[in-house]
Parts: structure tokens; C-alpha cells; sequence
């Protein structure tokens, strides 16, 4: 998990964050969900890409967020984990969003 996950955090960071994580239920990932356009498409969506994933490649990011329509599109130059790698610059741009 760790190698790609965490790939642009600090290594004395990544241990204690491993020591934090618990098991997920896979059907979650799976699950269908179902939405309408009432509901959920009347949901304002931003979409934050990190360009450096190595968990979510950025033309899978792309995908997803084109099938479930976000403006804005924004970007930060991280891997999968910008809350723990680059806190600082999500924070600003999650407090720019709202």
C-alpha cells in the first residue's frame, strides 16, 4: 500500500499513517449506486486531480471525472494522498471551493 499510495510522502511519515489504516468492506468499491438527476446531478462537484498517482492514473482520473461532470477541474502536483503529502496546498484550494 505504502509504495503507491504514499509515494510522495516522507518517510518517517508513512509508517505511522500505515499504523492509522483498518480494514475496508470490499463491496463498497462495487456496490451499484443509484442517482438521479434531481439529487444528485443538482450537487455542485470539483474534481482535484493529483498528476503524480500512482494508484489512479490521471487518464482514469480524466474519465471519472468527465462521466460525473465537475467544474472546477483542478490540479496539484502529488500522488494519491495530497492530504498527506501537500495538506497546505488542498487545504487552500478545498477553502477556495467552498
Amino acid at each position: 500500500v505504502g509504495p503507491v499510495i504514499y509515494t510522495d510522502c516522507a518517510p518517517e511519515d508513512v509508517e505511522p499513517i500505515l499504523a492509522r489504516l483498518v480494514p475496508e468492506p470490499s463491496a463498497t468499491s462495487v456496490a451499484r449506486v443509484n442517482t438521479t438527476e434531481e439529487r444528485f446531478g443538482s450537487v455542485p462537484r470539483a474534481y482535484i486531480e493529483c498528476l503524480d498517482d500512482q494508484c489512479i492514473p490521471l487518464s482514469l482520473q480524466r474519465a471519472m471525472h468527465s462521466a460525473t461532470p465537475c467544474d472546477p477541474v483542478l490540479s496539484l502536483e502529488t500522488g494519491h494522498s495530497p492530504n498527506w503529502s501537500a495538506p497546505e496546498k488542498l487545504a487552500q484550494m478545498l477553502c477556495a471551493l467552498a
